[in-house]
């Protein structure tokens, strides 16, 4: 059985997520799986300061 991690330390959370950047892009450009307003909120993570923000802090944006 394959085992996956998710990982929280010093306020970071790290995931074993195995997505190759080809498919993150079909999904980006995929309106049934990211509408707009979500593609938007992708878009702040992105600008931030190494691409890390909480929810909370995004949703603040």
């Amino acid at each position: 059985m394959e085992q996956r991690y998710l990982r929280y330390h010093d306020g970071i959370y790290e995931a074993d997520i195995d997505i190759a950047v080809e498919e993150w892009k079909a999904m980006l450009q995929n309106p049934k799986i990211f509408g707009e307003k979500y593609l938007d909120m992708v878009r702040k993570w992105y600008y931030e300061i190494d691409h890390r923000a909480t929810n909370q802090a995004i949703m603040a944006k």
